[in-house]
């Protein structure tokens, strides 16, 4: 229940209002997202 809760609170905030969406995150957050190859996982801090 605790993953679904943050999911919509954050994609409510995505939608209405973008520009906060930077209070879901801290310094030392990671981000996650398919390489370009497709094969793998790039991680990147928020700050990069």
């Amino acid at each position: 229940q605790v993953g679904n809760a943050f999911v919509q609170q954050y994609y409510n905030i995505l939608h209405q209002s973008p520009e906060l969406v930077f209070r879901f995150y801290q310094e030392a957050s990671r981000i996650g997202r398919p390489a370009t190859t497709g094969a793998d996982m790039d991680t990147v801090t928020t700050m990069e």
